[in-house]
């Protein structure tokens, strides 16, 4: 599903959406998102100059709406957070999830918590 308020594409987002995927240590590449959002197995939230990619993820004891992706202007990206958090609990989620740099503490909406916890990777 997603959401578009925009006459932009991912594909203008491409230069964005690498640099991220870059920190990524090299999971997934361009042409893997555009599978992944056409599959369904992703949606694409695009507002104005910016982007969310998200995923739905069951855990054992409850569903979560994880933003995968996010690129372009923050103030874009941060003013689809509403229509995430009503899809999110369209689809059941009881709380959402993001992984990411420390600087997203500064721009997350009221009610976000930061738990400590970092991703750690090792190559192998």
């Amino acid at each position: 599903m997603g959401y578009m308020n925009t006459d932009k594409t991912l594909l203008d987002f491409l230069p964005q959406i690498e640099e991220a995927l870059a920190r990524g240590h090299g999971t997934h590449n361009v042409e893997d998102m555009i599978l992944l959002i056409e599959s369904g197995k992703r949606e694409l939230w695009v507002e104005g100059d910016g982007l969310i990619i998200t995923k739905v993820e069951d855990w054992p004891r409850m569903r979560v709406m994880r933003f995968w992706l996010a690129a372009g202007k923050m103030e874009d990206v941060m003013a689809l957070e509403p229509r995430i958090i009503q899809r999110a609990r369209e689809m059941g989620c009881t709380g959402m999830v993001i992984d990411g740099r420390k600087g997203w503490a500064k721009v997350l909406s009221k009610g976000w918590e930061e738990d400590g916890t970092r991703s750690f990777t090792k190559a192998l």
